[in-house]
């Protein structure tokens, strides 16, 4: 089954070309295979920016969103997401050559070993990266993810960790998930007006900490800054 890239988006339908857009439009993938998922009142807005791509109609929040993007798809889709404001993929510290083999490649593998999801390394550090491929548990951010359509483990519970409970979810249902641990991103999701993130402050978020904790205990740590989440990978 061939891929798709889905792009969830938020109030950022000018910026968009020059960021994500552009890196696609960079490696000549197929715009027949891209979908930007916004919520319904900034349809209008998005088409009349990007007359060229399909526009669908998503959800609000960034875990409605990725939930709307498995619906929308079906059971074992081969799903490349992508967040609006990735400029560039770095491989080995240089721009990634062949976005369309490096994204089929990704997919072999994960059918090969029976594996529903693949990450990239979570820091836009070239200094902490590895020359590995990993398969235990670490964390793969929802910016840049690969995955196999499953409408049960695309559901979220939690909206600020959205992407440690998804690790999670395909991490147990696969026994294991892949990251590229010397491939990382260049985006900005703290600054431009707009994106996903608008909705966080540090209450909710350490709430949410809490709770995710109780529910995995196993599986991760609270950060001293009662921020953040660790993943375990020699959990038990």
């Amino acid at each position: 089954m061939e891929y798709i890239i889905a792009i969830p988006s938020h109030k950022r339908s000018t910026i968009i070309n020059d960021k994500v857009i552009k890196l696609l439009e960079k490696h000549n993938i197929d715009k027949k295979k891209i979908f930007i998922f916004v919520e319904e009142s900034e349809i209008e807005t998005y088409k009349k920016e990007l007359p060229e791509y399909q526009v669908v109609k998503g959800a609000k929040g960034i875990a409605r969103q990725r939930e709307a993007i498995s619906k929308y798809f079906s059971e074992n889709q081969p799903i490349v997401s992508i967040d609006d404001d990735v400029e560039e993929i770095y491989e080995h510290n240089e721009p990634i050559i062949n976005l369309d083999y490096f994204i089929k490649d990704t997919f072999d593998f994960l059918n090969m070993n029976k594996l529903t999801m693949a990450g990239v390394y979570p820091v836009a550090n070239w200094f902490f990266c590895k020359p590995t491929i990993t398969t235990d548990l670490r964390f793969c951010a929802g910016a840049f993810k690969l995955y196999i359509n499953d409408h049960k483990l695309e559901q979220r519970k939690y909206e600020l960790l959205e992407d440690y409970e998804n690790t999670l979810l395909h991490y147990r249902h696969s026994k294991g998930v892949m990251r590229y641990n010397y491939i990382y991103l260049k985006c900005n999701y703290n600054s431009g007006k707009g994106g996903l993130k608008e909705y966080r402050n540090d209450e909710r978020k350490k709430k949410e900490v809490n709770t995710f904790f109780q529910e995995y205990i196993s599986f991760c740590k609270i950060k001293k800054s009662g921020l953040d989440i660790s993943l375990l990978k020699n959990h038990h």
